[in-house]
């Protein structure tokens, strides 16, 4: 089963302001993964994605990359964890991206809003729910 995590960009920040909210967002995405024993691992799995393919064994912590050159202003961008243990870190990620930005952008996911189970969230009018 799928389990993707979406957002786009609902208000342009200003290329200054975008340098320093992908930094803090990746430095988040990176703390996250260091604190579940995941950094590492990380690591390879995209050095050997750069490579061709990743060894199967990391495959069962990753999913899609998550990148610095996905948050931008852009109208849309997802990705895939599919409930893999690295998606704490993007959840995590997200967050900081939207504290950084006051809400600059719209953050859902396909499960019903469970995704957000710990912080506020509001319903959209096509049935995603987004942290308010």
């Amino acid at each position: 089963m799928g389990y993707t995590v979406y957002w786009k960009n609902k208000k342009r920040l200003s290329p200054t302001k975008l340098i320093s909210v992908k930094k803090a967002v990746m430095k988040t995405f990176r703390s996250e993964l260091k604190k579940d024993g995941l950094l590492k691992k990380w690591d390879n799995w995209n050095k050997a994605w750069t490579k061709g393919r990743p060894p199967y064994d990391l495959d069962k912590y990753f999913h899609e990359g998550f990148s610095a050159s996905m948050i931008g202003n852009r109208d849309f961008e997802f990705c895939k964890t599919a409930r893999k243990p690295y998606d704490g870190a993007v959840k995590k990620a997200l967050i900081k991206l939207q504290k950084l930005t006051n809400n600059a952008y719209d953050i859902s996911c396909d499960d019903g809003g469970k995704y957000f189970a710990d912080t506020v969230l509001e319903k959209t009018v096509w049935g995603n729910w987004v942290p308010k």
